[in-house]
């Protein structure tokens, strides 16, 4: 609820890396310490090019921080691209983003292109190669149930979470349905790869919240966020 992010050092010490504390809009191209951030969620770190990515959820927008000159500016949302695309194919900036709640990069083990995702409706944003820049559509729930497993929604705030493994399969936490969830609207984790579901992870509709069993046959009252180690 302060509307800033800040970097924790080693030894403990807070330094603010943007925002003012007032819940609002301003500050692109100028000192992100400056700038007003609106309910910051997500964030994501590029360490090679020194970029931090913010998602800038009330300000329905994904804000990047250089960090070596401090400066902050918009990189996706904020636009006004029409339904029902709302910007798919054209630039990030010019897109619309509703509610980016996490912020995710991966780089591409064949092409080496380096992409930011956005949760909400699961969007993708190239950061480098030939289509940097470029929003597009990615994963987006069903709202409906059938037989096939199937992405039904994000649920109530905080929404979906999104994981990568070094080979490109992803992992999406959110609800489900199914038969593979027992023919219920349930909250789970998902595996995909290239855009597309592929398998049920984890959780079912009556499950149970005892440890030590299949994955596949737990129960989650929420799940919020997904990491993954390096080894899987």
């Amino acid at each position: 609820n302060n509307h800033a992010v800040k970097a924790i050092s080693p030894s403990g010490l807070l330094a603010l890396i943007a925002g003012t504390g007032s819940a609002a809009l301003s500050g692109d191209g100028g000192p992100a310490v400056s700038a007003a951030l609106y309910y910051p969620r997500g964030l994501a770190l590029d360490p090679v090019r020194g970029t931090l990515y913010v998602a800038d959820s009330g300000n329905q927008r994904v804000r990047v921080v250089d960090l070596a000159s401090g400066t902050i500016n918009t990189f996706a949302g904020g636009g006004s691209a029409p339904a029902p695309g709302y910007g798919d194919g054209g630039a990030a900036a010019s897109a619309v983003i509703s509610n980016p709640t996490q912020v995710v990069l991966f780089t591409d083990p064949i092409s080496g292109t380096l992409s930011l995702f956005v949760t909400g409706r699961i969007r993708r944003v190239d950061v480098s190669g030939a289509t940097a820049g470029v929003i597009s559509a990615f994963l987006t729930p069903s709202g409906a149930c059938s037989g096939a497993l199937s992405w039904y929604s994000c649920g109530a705030d905080p929404g979906c979470s999104i994981a990568f493994d070094g080979s490109g399969t992803g992992f999406l936490s959110g609800y489900f349905c199914g038969t593979d969830f027992g023919g219920n609207i349930v909250n789970g984790i998902v595996r995909f790869r290239a855009g597309s579901i592929v398998a049920q992870v984890a959780g079912v509709y009556l499950g149970t919240g005892a440890e030590a069993i299949s994955a596949r046959n737990a129960s989650f009252s929420s799940t919020l966020v997904l990491a993954l180690d390096a080894v899987g």
